[in-house]
């Protein structure tokens, strides 16, 4: 499949396909990337290296979006970082949301490519009704880890997050993994890309003080 170059790629499950990035050309959360600013002006950044710093852009959140973190909140957690984990990482975007991707079939949480993450707001009404997945047990108990609540259907289950926990699953599971992926320097098959991906962010949520 076609797509931007160092992406994370598209992911072969449902719980990947609602995370990430899974994106074709017309996807609506890779449309939004397309159309950012040449030269965006960051919202804060955290130091690094005397004379450089890592920018974290936060985007004017569309109605009927919810943003489960904030650019703070986001420079608090990568702080925690090895530092040797971001080296060359170009940037991490907060995204707005478009009214395209409320229309979307799946849910897309973030996304890496090109050196820089991509964390997307997730529409309000998903938030409040919940949405279906047939992920694994794994993928399950990682949606439970992070307080989501988990509730059989005639399609899989229903994962239902408060704002609390969604915020956490973002913080802990989906920036740390994205971040996994800009670590990850070796040449890798997809799946064990992802499989490398996963274990770091586990590995480093299990070694911040939260």
């Amino acid at each position: 499949m076609a797509g931007p170059a160092r992406s994370s790629g598209p992911r072969s499950n449902m719980y990947s396909s609602q995370r990430f990035t899974n994106w074709t050309p017309h996807d609506p959360h890779w449309s939004e990337v397309e159309a950012l600013p040449t030269r965006p002006r960051p919202t804060t950044s955290l130091r690094q290296e005397p004379g450089e710093a890592l920018s974290v852009f936060e985007r004017r959140l569309a109605a009927d979006f919810v943003r489960p973190c904030t650019a703070t909140d986001v420079v608090n957690v990568v702080a925690t970082v090895p530092r040797q984990f971001l080296d060359h990482l170009a940037g991490i975007y907060l995204m707005g949301g478009t009214a395209k991707q409320t229309r979307a079939r799946g849910l897309t949480f973030g996304l890496y490519s090109r050196d820089r993450i991509f964390l997307f707001p997730i529409p309000a009404q998903k938030l409040a009704t919940g949405w279906t997945c047939s992920g694994t047990p794994a993928v399950i108990q990682s949606y439970r880890l992070f307080g989501a609540d988990i509730q059989p259907g005639r399609r899989g289950v229903t994962v239902t997050f408060d704002e609390y926990s969604l915020r956490r699953f973002y913080l802990y599971d989906v920036l740390l993994h994205e971040i996994g992926h800009h670590a990850d320097r070796q040449k890798r098959s997809h799946k064990d890309s992802e499989r490398f991906a996963r274990w770091f962010a586990e590995y480093q949520h299990s070694h911040l003080a939260h």
